[in-house]
């Protein structure tokens, strides 16, 4: 009985430290819409240590694009750009998100 339960253990302890082996799968650091790449992970990087109102004109931005209001997206974006108080990082994040969203527009059409 002793020799099972300690083999049963050793089961357990091997199962339990090997189950967290592996690849940890990163999460993708750009959007595909229509063939077009559009790097929101940077964007929304760029606006980590922003205002509340920013990051959740960001946040918005992000989520109408994923439910494929590219117009609604470009007009959130397009009201961040015009705050005057962004840094060089964050006014070069939206142009190129802005870029990108508009080369969906005309490949994709307006919305989904």
């Amino acid at each position: 009985m002793k020799t099972k339960d300690f083999l049963f253990g050793i089961v357990i302890a091997a199962a339990v430290t090997f189950s967290g082996c592996g690849k940890k799968q990163q999460a993708p650091t750009t959007y595909e819409v229509g063939g077009v790449q559009i790097d929101l992970a940077a964007l929304q990087s760029a606006f980590v240590g922003a205002s509340d109102d920013l990051r959740g004109a960001v946040n918005n931005a992000a989520a109408d694009l994923r439910y494929g209001q590219y117009v609604k997206s470009l007009e959130s974006l397009d009201k961040v750009a015009s705050d005057p108080n962004l840094t060089e990082p964050q006014k070069k994040s939206v142009a190129q998100v802005i870029e990108q969203i508009k080369q969906v527009i005309s490949k994709a059409g307006p919305s989904r």
